[in-house]
């Protein structure tokens, strides 16, 4: 099925209000000391929920006050599985205040504001711990009301449950008072109902059917507040916009207000700021300041009443239209002073208490006797805008007078080139009516469509001229008054209804490092809608093909529907193809191509690069500084192992410490084994073995290799089944979709001393006591581990480390015929 994205009229244009601009301050919730597989946002799977309460003195503490939500982000502790995120589909998030302190109760499915979506979201990927995780702006701002908890959801639903795909994060969360501040769901396969039902209202999900996934720990979040101005009199929006010489702005009435600024109070920390008005411009002469008192020095206005939304009027002023020969006013703009032109209002606006400051400047008129402007283009739009071939798109452009004197008398021009050659007009809309437009008044000229079967890209220019009179400020008659920043011309596009290309091939690319054999590797394709109208159900096919003596031999090839791509900005949708496992290291080259039905541009179908598929480790390596900079050392044991998960094995390994002492794992960030060991090392077995043992020269003295494992869980190495591993390469973390492939442990790894027992391992709990931490393990053999070899090492206590002597070995009891074993 194909949507159309234009109207009847053919034309696509964007009805969806705009938010205004305002000033906004960050608080961050929570400080990362854990961090958890409950997963705030988990766009690996096809449906997912999370709930979780923040609560007022959390918010508090860290900053906040009751205002304007805009938008929120959470922590990364890292990302698995890749660099690019699979589109979470009717992406969702949803606010409100509650007086709940847990969700003990179940989920919520009433009472929500909904603050963004549903809309499509896709996740930029940064692994660097401590980064963020932005969502979009909310485009419904949440108003908290500063007292309230606050109860947040992010929930989304893909049409497709039948795969796993993408990057996905692994979040900071942080230890919060109160148990079950937190709920996640999920689903995948259809297995608990979401095939037919919806997460998002609770009606399908794992936690429907089995009831539990639920947590103490809140992820740690930043939330921007609404903050500062955002508004003032004058203004550059109308009707604040525009002002009269016929009459001062005193207060006497709405439509002639005294000079104010409307800011978002931030709790009850007082207010401070400046206000100037300069002018005619280019000019800077001051001709009003705003005062704080009567002395004429006091220009540091200061505020601390109200709450929430206020605005604060001036009382006091001075300047030529301020209160006029040095004396201060009472806060009345004088108009009836001012020469007509251009003006500008500056106001620096600051709260001391929590650091924030913000420039406010805004542009406006005190109307010259005659002066036509340009007001807008209603049509042709800018890009993201799109117009399809053929078809009938309006020229409308709408203005204004900002004279004080009416315009009965005007002409509109426009003209629409294309390279450069006009393609239509000069043509003309003249306004000749009585009483003609009062000051701050607006018409809208329509001319004759526009119609092109050539696709492309088009220029509108445009003018208005005045002529009932002498317009007095030529400067906005032109187009070149409406361009936003930094735009050059009033461009708009023409284009086929049907226009894909494959827009890039995110992985493999031709710079990939983590492509190896023996691995599991999820090729990643970006596809752009250059078209007019939104796609849907478009078949795309991947080849990969290796350099075989200078022969391209074809070794996979997949394809794979795209179920929809919109035409509205971004424009692009992403696909994530089963996974592929190369079998020999060289050079492979990656096709990916889109075959959309009535696609006239063809050229753009089909994109190819080239990259490297590297081999596994295999041989002897050292770990340490002694050998720095060989290819075959790694300077610490985590990089080894990191290697390890990341190219497996293609034959048996030998690591050999060459340093005098080794420090692995921390004593500060989340809790963890020091040496995280668990789950599945592609391509180790019985003849394929990965050994740790001391250097030659080291295996001559009895503890010459120091290993320091550093743990706040009591854990030194750990070997064992995990479906979350820590280590980012492991192949679970990538391929979560087959935990019974690679969720066990990896056998038939070694750790040798050697006949002088050279490696000595020192178990490090930082200030832990035997009560706080009673049982340690410097080798921790989980489920499943087998074939595990540690032999001729030291085993000790760091010495700075309160030992423990507790132990939970297993009684062993005889009940005939069999033996027992007993925790």
């Amino acid at each position: 099925m194909k949507r159309v994205a234009f109207a009847l009229a053919a034309v696509l244009l964007c009805c969806s209000g705009v938010l205004p601009s305002y000033a906004q301050i960050q608080v961050i919730i929570g400080t990362g000391n854990t961090y958890s597989n409950y997963f705030p946002y988990m766009p690996y799977y096809p449906s997912h929920r999370y709930q979780y309460i923040l609560l007022a003195s959390e918010i508090q503490q860290a900053g906040g006050f009751g205002g304007m939500i805009m938008k929120m982000a959470l922590q990364n502790y890292t990302w698995y599985n890749g660099t690019t995120a699979r589109m979470s589909e009717n992406f969702t998030i949803k606010m409100q205040n509650t007086t709940l302190t847990n969700l003990a109760g179940g989920w919520v499915n009433s009472g929500w504001t909904t603050v963004y979506g549903p809309a499509n979201f896709q996740a930029t990927v940064n692994t660097t711990p401590g980064s963020w995780t932005e969502f979009p702006d909310f485009t419904n701002p949440f108003v908290w009301d500063g007292a309230s908890n606050l109860l947040i959801e992010i929930c989304f639903q893909n049409s497709d449950q039948n795969s796993f795909s993408g990057a996905y994060p692994s979040f900071y969360g942080f230890s919060s008072s109160g148990t079950q501040r937190s709920r996640w769901d999920f689903d995948y396969y259809g297995y608990y109902g979401c095939t037919n039902g919806s997460i998002c209202s609770g009606t399908c999900g794992y936690s429907q059917t089995y009831g539990y996934w639920y947590t103490s720990y809140c992820p740690v979040t930043k939330l921007w507040i609404a903050a500062g101005i955002e508004q003032s009199f004058p203004d550059d929006v109308d009707p604040r916009r525009i002002l009269v010489t016929t009459s001062n702005y005193d207060g006497s009435s709405s439509s002639f207000p005294k000079p104010s600024i409307t800011f978002r109070r931030m709790g009850t920390n007082a207010s401070y700021f400046t206000y100037k008005i300069v002018g005619p411009l280019p000019s800077q002469n001051v001709v009003y300041r705003g005062l704080n008192s009567a002395n004429i020095n006091d220009t540091v206005i200061i505020h601390n009443t109200g709450s929430g939304l206020v605005t604060k009027t001036l009382d006091f002023s001075t300047g030529p239209l301020g209160g006029g020969n040095g004396m201060v006013g009472n806060g009345t703009l004088n108009t009836t002073l001012a020469t007509g032109g251009a003006y500008r209002l500056d106001v620096r606006y600051w709260v001391p208490a929590v650091g924030f400051t913000q420039n406010w400047s805004k542009q406006f008129i005190i109307a010259f006797d005659n002066d036509i402007a340009l007001g807008g283009i209603i049509a042709p739009q800018r890009p993201p805008y799109k117009y399809l071939r053929g078809i009938n798109i309006p020229v409308s452009i709408r203005v204004q007078n900002i004279g004080l004197n009416p315009a009965t008398n005007f002409r509109v021009i426009a003209v629409i080139k294309q390279g450069g050659t006009i393609v239509k007009g000069p043509d003309t809309v003249v306004y000749n009516q009585t009483p003609g437009l009062a000051t701050g008044q607006t018409y809208t000229a329509n001319f004759p469509h526009f119609n092109s079967l050539s696709v492309g890209t088009f220029t509108l220019e445009a003018w208005v001229e005045l002529l009932n009179g002498n317009d007095q400020n030529t400067s906005n008659n032109g187009i070149a008054y409406l361009y936003p920043a930094g735009v050059t011309s009033w461009d708009f596009e023409v284009l086929y209804d049907t226009e894909l290309s494959v827009d890039a091939i995110l992985q493999p690319t031709s710079s990939s490092t983590d492509v190896y054999t023996n691995t599991p590797y999820n090729p990643i394709v970006r596809f752009r809608n250059n078209g007019a109208a939104d796609q849907s159900d478009v078949p795309t096919t991947i080849t990969i093909e290796r350099l075989d003596g200078g022969t391209w031999t074809l070794v996979y090839q997949a394809t794979k529907i795209l179920p929809d791509i919109i035409a509205a900005a971004p424009s692009t949708a992403t696909l994530f193809y089963d996974p592929w496992t190369p079998t020999q290291p060289g050079t492979y080259r990656i096709c990916a191509t889109i075959s959309a039905p009535g696609d006239p541009v063809t050229q753009n179908n089909t994109l190819c690069q080239t990259f490297t598929v590297g081999d596994g480790l295999s041989g002897t390596y050292t770990i340490g500084t002694a050998n720095a900079g060989s290819p075959r050392n790694f300077t610490t044991i985590q990089d080894a192992v990191d290697a390890l998960y990341a190219r497996g094995v293609s034959g048996p390994v030998t690591f050999e410490l060459t340093d005098g002492s080794y420090t692995v794992g921390s004593l500060s960030g989340p809790p963890g084994p020091a040496l995280d060991l668990s789950s599945k090392i592609l391509g180790v077995s019985a003849t394929n073995t990965i050994t740790f043992k001391p250097s030659l020269m080291r295996s001559l003295t009895r503890g010459s290799v120091m290993i320091r494992l550093q743990s706040q869980m009591g854990i030194g190495v750990y070997i064992g089944q995990n479906m979350n591993p820590a280590n980012p390469n492991a192949v679970m973390n990538k391929q979560r979709a087959y935990p019974q492939l690679y969720a066990n442990p990896t056998p038939y790894i070694r750790f040798d001393g050697g006949d002088q027992k050279s490696l000595r391992f020192l178990l490090d709990v930082g200030s832990a006591t035997p009560q706080q931490m009673p049982h340690r393990a410097v080798f921790y053999l989980g489920a499943g581990a087998s074939n595990i070899v540690v032999r001729n090492c030291l085993i000790e206590n760091w010495p700075q480390s309160s030992a423990s002597y507790a132990s939970d070995l297993p009684v062993v009891r005889y009940i005939s015929p069999n033996f027992t074993f007993e925790p």
